[in-house]
């Protein structure tokens, strides 16, 4: 029979029968049979021993669809041959859930039968070829497998027995309580249930049957080789390095803790069974772990309240063996206590923190006795206290916070203390915006906190009394409607610094909803706020200020100019509809041109000296937890991360943005943008821009439209004051004021206003006389042309029109028909154009001005008399015409 057909007949179920199969003895034909003994255990590949281990498997898959009893899988293990292979078998079946869930095998009894088997066949091996394969490594392989599986299987035993026992894990009312922490401790628990509006214990696992195949999959071998372990001593089980694979089992070792002080040295012997009973380090590990997953009452009465506190009697007797072990350790259970610093669980660990410190209190008060004052217990208890004010202060923050606090990293006492993840002054922010979000009030309420004499500090021991520890949490239960924050973090009441944050924050607060403007506005009031000196560096402020502009208003101009495919950060859906709205955007604009008028204001390129003025952060000082209030990360780093800006762009771009507060017209606008397309970028500030002529003329396009739409409005004389912001934005773009100015004059004849610049031209220092004359010359004949065929439309006005001189009439008209003015005049003067004796006045005004133009400009003052001449000779004609008409009606 060849092999490979009869591992394949052993596993197929017969159709006719429901009878399981049965496990036949594997005749090999056709193959070399390897009778020696010691090729067996050498483990030699051939498909001999091969074959066997994966039918093993195949038996044990879950994907099987054979009707298979236990007995077939330990028939099927009794016939692989290779020692090395049958290593491995027993790895599969302790690991194996099908065991259970289909086999119906309970707890370890079949692997008790595995293991004795391969007992059985070590000896046997060494019986047959004696003393030559004592010392064969896949022999001294299997002996510690075995070893290593019985301790597997006595530590399951001590959990099985004891969850066998029926203990109840219900909890116990809370008892009279150790400590005065375990009271705090308590109000903690209590107070995050209020804020939250949930239970402490929402997430607590439950506790399930552990398997045998579960807690053998949680088990590994210490590495014996790289810790230096004598295979003499036996295998020491680890758990797995998963947290979560872990957690199962720590439940269940741990377990007895919670109940009487008579069975929680169950937990000790499983550990020695483990023999990891002497590793204080890992104990403290797998403790900690445990803890966070108890219920916050039960715990508590287990640790602190009570006479018995099993709990804290296992922690008693680790810390007498870590004053053993390390007896010039500073900081006792120093893995737990390192394990609280990363905890992001708080009052879990502020529980957890209270009861490590009472089990160090009473150790080092009993070795403190014994050593007659050498080694005080206050020394031993300092770290501790330290750690449970910290814990404290965190609680209070993350409480008063709780809906606007971010989780993108977990808050934790080396969280905070890292310097670069947490920053005081970003919370003491959100919490001043919880009351307002006027910079007025918010600077009131600062200065009224100053005074306050209720102000203290919870990482000192002034918070270690019940009516200061009690007041913060009530704080914390009463939400923003009560107090401050800054009430509890005197030290951080820096204005500057907060009123940084809070700018920043309100920034952020607008891009998640940029209809509301008065965000923006409340920002740039804090933003207005800043200013230089001890408290704030000017290179902060500055890039402060950049970082408003650069993070949340730049996009937003980048996505109306070029579109939001080049905006990723912005939603379409969202701005779209916004950019639309003009009331919107000049309001938007007339923020963004004042926070780059901030920018613009601060000439600062000195970063010196910035390195030195970061200290230590959470360094220890007798009045408490510093929390380095002397300097603050996040706002050096964004001073650190600030290019230096060119002057040139932040003009470019404040032009633009000015342009925006008088014109609707983002087409037009469009035309002052330079060819390259790199404004509104991030780098756009710190590189430099050219101009060029196409630019120009783009702005002197802009400049007009929005010098013409303010003639329109203009309802009373000029005064040339009105342009002030105008004549800014002018300077801006290279224009000059009297060209500003005189244009202005120009819009207000074209729109046919000539009564209202009568003052502004006795002013004649602030015009372009040349200008002026040239372009008033081509306004003046587009007025005389439209007047000329209104004349020619009416018959018996025909006369008169024929003795007007031919020369001038059509070269005013062609003049006229050039000009652009031509087609807008309809819509400018409206249905009262100007009359002839208004456009007579004006090219006399002309006239007048043409005297002072030099020589080279001759023809425009020649232009402008025989225009005056022509409307001079119309206006008599008409005269004559009128007293004709009067005579022949007498």
């Amino acid at each position: 029979i060849n092999y490979a057909l009869a591992a394949c007949f052993i596993l197929e179920e017969s159709e006719k029968s429901s009878t399981p199969p049965s496990f036949f003895p594997i005749v090999i034909e056709n193959e070399e049979a390897d009778s020696n003994l010691s090729t067996q255990v050498a483990g030699v590949t051939g498909k001999n021993s091969t074959v066997h281990l994966q039918l093993l498997r195949q038996l044990l898959s879950s994907d099987t669809t054979l009707n298979i009893s236990t007995q077939v899988v330990y028939d099927a293990l009794v016939q692989i041959p290779s020692l090395s292979d049958l290593s491995d078998a027993l790895d599969l079946l302790a690991t194996s859930s099908h065991m259970e869930a289909k086999l119906g095998v309970h707890g370890s009894e079949f692997h008790v039968k595995v293991i004795a088997y391969a007992t059985t066949k070590v000896q046997h091996v060494l019986q047959e070829q004696g003393s030559t394969l004592a010392q064969n490594p896949h022999v001294d392989a299997l002996r510690l497998k075995i070893k290593f599986h019985q301790k597997i299987i006595d530590s399951y035993n001590f959990i099985s027995n004891f969850d066998a026992g029926g203990v109840s894990d219900e909890e116990d009312e809370i008892a009279s309580f150790r400590t005065p922490w375990a009271i705090e401790a308590i109000g903690w628990m209590d107070a995050y249930e209020k804020v939250s509006n949930e239970s402490i214990d929402a997430e607590v696992p439950s506790i399930d049957t552990l398997y045998f195949s579960s807690f053998a999959k949680a088990c590994v071998e210490e590495e014996r080789i790289t810790l230096g372990v004598a295979p003499s001593e036996g295998p020491k089980i680890h758990l797995c390095d998963s947290t979560k694979g872990r957690r199962a089992v720590l439940i269940h070792i741990f377990r007895p803790l919670v109940h009487d002080v008579f069975v929680f040295k169950v937990t000790n012997s499983i550990f020695e069974c483990m023999g990891i009973d002497d590793n204080i380090q890992l104990l403290q590990k797998y403790f900690g772990e445990w803890y966070m997953s108890l219920p916050g009452k039960g715990a508590a009465n287990a640790s602190l309240f009570g006479v018995w506190c099993p709990i804290l009697k296992w922690l008693q007797d680790l810390v007498a063996k870590d004053i053993a072990c390390y007896s010039e350790q500073n900081i006792r259970l120093a893995t737990l206590y390192e394990f609280c610093r990363s905890c992001d669980d708080l009052p879990r660990a502020f529980l957890l923190a209270a009861t490590c410190r009472e089990a160090v209190a009473i150790c080092s008060k009993q070795k403190e006795e014994q050593t007659y004052g050498q080694v005080l217990s206050s020394e031993a208890l300092l770290p501790w206290d330290q750690l449970l004010r910290k814990l404290r202060v965190l609680q209070l923050v993350s409480l008063r916070l709780y809906n606007v606090l971010s989780n993108q990293f977990p808050l934790t006492i080396s969280n905070v203390e890292a310097g670069d993840i947490f920053s005081v002054y970003h919370w003491l922010a959100k919490d001043e915006l919880l009351q307002s979000h006027r910079q007025d009030d918010i600077v009131a309420l600062e200065q009224s906190i100053r005074m306050s004499d209720k102000s203290f500090n919870p990482s000192t021991a002034r918070g270690d009394s019940a009516s200061h520890w009690k007041a913060l949490q009530k704080f914390c239960i009463a939400g923003s409607s009560r107090d401050s924050l800054l009430l509890y973090f005197p030290d951080h009441n820096q204005p500057m610094k907060l009123a940084a944050h809070r700018a920043l924050l309100l920034g952020g607060m607008w891009g998640r909803k940029p209809g509301s403007l008065h965000l923006l506005k409340n920002a740039v009031s804090a933003l207005r706020s800043l200013s230089g000196g001890e408290d704030l560096h000017w290179s902060i402020i500055s890039a402060v200020r950049l970082e408003l502009w650069q993070v949340h208003i730049r996009p937003v101009y980048r996505a109306i100019f070029f579109g939001f495919d080049d905006v990723s950060e912005l939603s379409e859906d969202i701005m779209m509809p916004l950019c639309l709205n003009n009331d919107w955007l000049r309001g938007l604009s007339k923020i963004a041109n004042e926070v780059l008028g901030l920018i613009e204001s601060i000439d600062e390129t000195d970063k010196t000296n910035l390195e030195s003025c970061e200290g230590e952060v959470g360094t220890n000082y007798s009045d408490g937890w510093s929390l380095n209030h002397e300097n603050d990360f996040f706002l050096l780093n964004i001073c650190k991360r600030t290019p230096i800006m060119k002057r040139c762009a932040l003009e470019l771009h404040r032009g633009i943005i000015a342009a925006l507060l008088f014109c609707d017209n983002l087409e037009l606008i469009s035309q002052c943008l330079p060819a390259t397309d790199d404004i509104f970028l991030r780098s756009s500030l710190f590189t430099g821009v050219d101009g060029s002529p196409i630019e120009q003329d783009g702005r002197m396009n802009v400049v007009d439209e929005i010098l013409l739409k303010k003639a329109q409005q203009v309802k009373t004389p000029v005064n040339f004051t009105q342009l002030n912001k105008i004549i800014e934005l002018g300077e801006r773009w290279g224009i000059p004021s009297v060209t500003i100015c005189t244009r202005f004059v120009l819009a207000i004849y074209r729109v046919g206003k000539d009564a209202m610049v009568e003052d502004a031209l006795s002013d004649d220092c602030q015009l372009d006389v040349e200008l002026f004359v040239k372009s008033g010359v081509e306004i003046a004949s587009v007025r005389l042309h439209v007047l000329v065929g209104t004349l020619k439309r009416v018959r018996k006005l025909r006369p008169i029109m024929a003795q007007l001189d031919a020369d001038t009439c059509e070269w005013s008209k062609q003049m006229a028909e050039e000009s652009q003015h031509l087609q807008e005049y309809s819509q400018l003067v409206g249905a009262d154009p100007p009359s002839l004796a208004m456009t007579h006045e004006f090219l006399m005004r002309l006239v007048q001005f043409s005297f002072m133009m030099g020589p080279n400009n001759r023809a425009d003052a020649e232009m402008a008399g025989a225009l005056s001449a022509f409307s001079d000779s119309l206006i008599k004609l008409m005269h004559q015409h009128d007293q004709e008409e009067r005579r022949i009606t007498i």
